[in-house]
């Protein structure tokens, strides 16, 4: 199950092509272009043009997002929230804590692209804010709103979940079911496999 966002985002290239499967590749492609753009002036902001250039770099010849520019389904933009997400959580940990808005957006955003990516980043993000709140840092308002931001981007698939039988809550079920299964009948050579595509990943 891919969340709504795949969807519309693959949907968009098509209309304006007019149905010719080239327009999904230069829309990734443009995605991807512009990824490696947003991380050179984040980077150039955050450190200098020689880190800037190099982090530019090494994003334009990564195997995973070379991989990424040319597909068409499921269009996966996550690299460039990503990039915007770590730009939004530096300018959080230099005290500008508006930014943390920005975070919950970005997170959020991603629950209509990736659940996984987004579960995980979610939780990391309401962990720290929790332990900034007790330590006085920000004001509890701050996780109100990011709360409020999640459920926002959260709710469509809640809503589909409800209207199909909880169909995405019994794969996740599924899942980790498989996954207890599959690890009780692993070798220590496959475990380690698994655990090193896990972390490579």
């Amino acid at each position: 199950f891919k969340p709504a966002g795949f969807n519309y985002l693959l949907a968009t290239p098509f209309i304006f092509a007019n149905g010719d499967p080239f327009g999904g590749r230069v829309f990734m492609f443009a995605i991807s272009v512009l990824t490696v753009l947003i991380a050179f002036i984040s980077t150039k902001y955050i450190f200098n043009v020689r880190t800037a250039i190099a982090v530019s770099f090494l994003l334009a010849i990564s195997s995973n997002l070379s991989h990424y520019a040319g597909r068409i389904s499921p269009p996966f933009i996550i690299p460039i929230l990503t990039v915007l997400l770590i730009y939004f959580v530096f300018k959080t940990f230099k005290r500008k804590y508006k930014y943390v808005v920005f975070v919950a957006f970005i997170t959020g955003l991603m629950f209509n692209f990736e659940l996984a990516t987004a579960v995980i980043l979610s939780l990391e993000l309401y962990i720290v804010l929790f332990i900034l709140c007790i330590k006085r840092i920000i004001n509890y308002r701050y996780i109100l709103f990011c709360l409020f931001i999640s459920f926002l981007f959260f709710s469509p698939l809640l809503i589909y979940d409800v209207s199909h039988s909880f169909q995405n809550i019994k794969g996740i079920i599924k899942m980790f079911e498989a996954t207890a299964l599959h690890a009780r009948t692993l070798s220590s050579f496959d475990l380690t496999s698994t655990i090193n595509n896990r972390v490579s990943v």
